[in-house]
This record gives C-alpha cells, sequence and structure tokens, in this order.
C-alpha cells in the first residue's frame, strides 16, 4: 500500500510523468496519482488520477497517506499553494521533486527531495469564514472592481448564497467580459447583471442604483499599483478618493443598508501617493454622517497573493524567461492573503460588524520577499536556488522595507475568529471632507505634478 501523493499541476511535469511511467513503472506503482486545479480539465484522460473530493479524511486513513510528492516544474504557483494548503490541513507532509535535469542518476528513486511548507509563504491557519446564515437572502449586492482577482473571487463567491441580485461593476470591458464567462458555468439561474462604468462617473452610479435598488456594497474598484501611481496621481486621486465619495453618496441616497469600503496596508501610515489616497478614502468614508439605515465599514488586509502586477506575477514571468529573480532588499517583507481567504473575510467579516468599525485580516506576520523568491525557485525545481536571486538594492523612496495594519493609535480588539481584529469606529472628524477638497485642488490642477512631500504636507498641516 503506498503511503504517499504524486502532485501534478502542469503540463510539462505530466509529460514527465508520461516519460517516467514507461521507464520507472515500479517506483511509480508506489504512488497515488493527483492532479492540481490546472489540471482537473485532464481528469477524463486518467482514470487513476484522484480528485481533491475523494481525498477525505477516510480516504486518507484508510490508505495510510502521510505524503504529497510534488512533480516540478508545479505550474502556477498561485493555484499550487492553494492546492497544497489544502493539503496540508488534512495531515500531509509536503515534498518537492528537483526538474528532471537536475536528477542524479536519472532516476526518480535516487532524488533528494526538498521539504516544503505554504507556512512559510502564507503564515496563518487557513481562514474559518464566520457563518452568514441568512445576512445575505434577497439582498441586492454590488460589487464594485468585481473583474479584478479579489472581485472575481468575491462575485464566485457571491453566487453561492441567496441574493435577491448581485450588480458585478468594473470599468474593464474585458474584465466584465471575462468574469461573465467564468460564471456563467456556476450561476445557473441567479440574478446577475454585468455592467461597465467607472466610479469616478456619479451619473452612471446614480442610474445603476436607482434602477436596482442595492442593499450591500463592497467598494473594490481602486488604483492599486504604487509605483504607477506615484506618477499618475491625478488618477489614483480621482479613482480611490472622488470615485469612494462618489458611491459612499449614491449609497446614503438610494438608502443602502451597508457599505463596506475594501482598503490595503498601504494606508497605514502611508509611505506612497496611492497609500495616501486609501488612507484618505478610508477617512472619507468613517467621517461622513449617514442616513439611519446606512451602517460603513472599513476592511483592511495585505497583499493578495498572485495579484494582477503582484510580486508573484514578477518573479513567475522571470521563471517563464529563465530570468534571475529580483528583489530591491534582503530585509523587504509583506503581509500576504490568498485570493480565497480574502473575498471569504471580505464576504464574512462585515456580518459581525458595528457602524465604522475598521475590520482587519490578522495575517500574523509578514513573510521576507527573498523567502519567497526561494520557495518559488523550488516549486519550479530549481535546486541551487541562490545562484537565481539577484539583490538589486534600488529600493524606491515609495517602498516600504515592511507594512503595518495597524496605526500606533489604533487599539484592535480580538473577535471569535483569530482571523480577524476590529478597531471600533471614533467620533466622526469633521475635517474630513475638507481634507477631500483641499486634496482636489492640488490633483485637479493637472498643470502641476502632485508629490508625495505636498500630500504629506497637507496631512500634517492644522485643519481650522
Amino acid at each position: 500500500m503506498s503511503n504517499q501523493l504524486l502532485y501534478i499541476n502542469s503540463e510539462r511535469s505530466l509529460q514527465l510523468f508520461g516519460f517516467l511511467i514507461n521507464r520507472e513503472p515500479t517506483a511509480l506503482a508506489n504512488y497515488h496519482l493527483l492532479f492540481g486545479t490546472d489540471l482537473q480539465y485532464r481528469l477524463a484522460d486518467y482514470d487513476q488520477a484522484l480528485t481533491f473530493s475523494k481525498l477525505t479524511s477516510e480516504f486518507i486513513n484508510e490508505q495510510g497517506l502521510m505524503e504529497v510528492v510534488v512533480l516540478t516544474p508545479s505550474g502556477n504557483f498561485k493555484t499550487c499553494i492553494n492546492d497544497l494548503r489544502k493539503l496540508e490541513s488534512k495531515g500531509l507532509q509536503i515534498k518537492v521533486l528537483p526538474k528532471f535535469g537536475a536528477w542524479k542518476n536519472g532516476s526518480m528513486t535516487d532524488q533528494v527531495y526538498s521539504n516544503f511548507t505554504t507556512r512559510s509563504i502564507i503564515k496563518y491557519d487557513c481562514f474559518t469564514p464566520i457563518e452568514v446564515k441568512d445576512y445575505y437572502r434577497n439582498k441586492t449586492i454590488v460589487i464594485t472592481g468585481a473583474g479584478g482577482s479579489i472581485g472575481s473571487q468575491l462575485s464566485s463567491l457571491a453566487t453561492l448564497h441567496y441574493c435577491k441580485k448581485l450588480i458585478l461593476v468594473d470599468h474593464s470591458e474585458l474584465a466584465i467580459y471575462y468574469l461573465k464567462q467564468k460564471l456563467k458555468e456556476i450561476q445557473g439561474n441567479r440574478n446577475i447583471g454585468y455592467f461597465i462604468a467607472d466610479v469616478r462617473d456619479k451619473e452612471r452610479l446614480t442610474e445603476l442604483f436607482k434602477t436596482h435598488r442595492p442593499d450591500i456594497v463592497f467598494h473594490l474598484a481602486a488604483c492599486k499599483h504604487a509605483g504607477l501611481m506615484e506618477i499618475n496621481g491625478h488618477e489614483a486621486f480621482k479613482t480611490n478618493v472622488l470615485g469612494t465619495k462618489n458611491l459612499l453618496e449614491v449609497s446614503n441616497r438610494f438608502h443602502c443598508t451597508h457599505f463596506n469600503f475594501i482598503s490595503t496596508d498601504k494606508a497605514v501610515n502611508p509611505a506612497c501617493i496611492m497609500g495616501i489616497t486609501k488612507f484618505i478614502g478610508e477617512s472619507y468614508v468613517l467621517n461622513t454622517p449617514c442616513n439611519g439605515n446606512l451602517k460603513v465599514n472599513i476592511l483592511r488586509f495585505g497583499n493578495v497573493l498572485g495579484s494582477s502586477g503582484s510580486v508573484v506575477e514578477t518573479f513567475s514571468k522571470a521563471l517563464t524567461q529563465k530570468q534571475p529573480l529580483h528583489i530591491t532588499n534582503a530585509k523587504m517583507c509583506r503581509y500576504f492573503i490568498t485570493e480565497e481567504d480574502a473575498a471569504n473575510f471580505i464576504w464574512s467579516a462585515p456580518v459581525a460588524s458595528n457602524h465604522r468599525d475598521i475590520i482587519v485580516f490578522n495575517s500574523v506576520e509578514q513573510t521576507e520577499i527573498i523567502e519567497l523568491a526561494r520557495l518559488m525557485l523550488v516549486l519550479n525545481g530549481d535546486v541551487e536556488f541562490n545562484e537565481l536571486i539577484r539583490l538589486t538594492q534600488t529600493r524606491e523612496p515609495w517602498e516600504k522595507l515592511s507594512e503595518q495594519l495597524y496605526e500606533s493609535k489604533e487599539t484592535a480588539r480580538d473577535t471569535p475568529n483569530k482571523q480577524i481584529k476590529v478597531i471600533p469606529g471614533n467620533e466622526l472628524d469633521p475635517k474630513a471632507e475638507k481634507l477631500v477638497d483641499q486634496m482636489a485642488l492640488l490633483f485637479l490642477d493637472q498643470n502641476k505634478a502632485v508629490s508625495f512631500s505636498d500630500l504629506i504636507e497637507l496631512l500634517t498641516q492644522k485643519q481650522p
């Protein structure tokens, strides 16, 4: 009886499996074959392959399964990490084979396996969603930025609940098209509307809200790329501040019951223009008087693993092109959260919140980017990974060495869910709207290039 699973998640590793099954059939007979998420479409061609649904605790115990061996290259890093986390949660240990070209003696049985744990990257336990019960039943829900990495995951999650209607909004025609194709298979008879709209366009938002009368708003639409926003600060302001202002005003006007602003750890003691615009967005949402029905919340978390434009995407591209991985500083570290956990957090955390709470995903500790690079190389099958990492020492002024989830003045309290912390809302600050107006005077002057120092001066000056 075999106590090992052989995990395959890419066409290249599947080709290697086909080669090995002819050359070393005895060695491979000791493994149960498991296809990863990215190879589910090949299951019909391999009757012997297991699915994740078959890996119940009873099956694992019956078969005496103890280890998972990853055949490299492991394919898409994001989906691979999600798969391996699920396997680890079942008590299985992970080992990784090097690339075939680096095998000693060319035999699978003679190789030195690398021990691997996803906990080296994702520092927290798998997120356990809060029971939402009937909170979303028969509610009309708006999701802005629905075509983005987290937005599409949240949209998929929302289709599993008994919402009255989903209003999915994105400014990108292509993003909405892909989202519609993705949800077509799982939405069934759900009432879903796909709308191309920009949160900067208040008239368009008014039209949507007047027609569909939403109850709950999840505001994910944002300019997120810190480096690009340093030279496109006007766009960050118009989307992250004015867009948020538009959406909150329309939500207020049409008597929504819950407004959730999705923020970022970069809004805490911001070091970049994007971070400042998210900080101002937070402040505006928390300090705007609302009608008696509307509850507002800020939802704050770190970097989403593998999202568009992320460091994982950059490293993955370099690996595909057989290029070294460049890191600006050996001490650089970040909080990471998976897309699935981010969506579950967004969906479940507001249920237990109070008006004007800041809800924070507790990622426990940060991951060193150099360690992330090493682990990505291991899953790619590269044994001599230290030779493939380059320290450039070219950190930009807007790049922090590490991030923060809380300001020093913020006091977070625990909740029954250990991954969720809550910062209770303070008294309304009437200066928040004035700050937005002053920032608008800076940004909407197209003849002026607004710098980070200009914004810091604005934030620190005494308000009348």
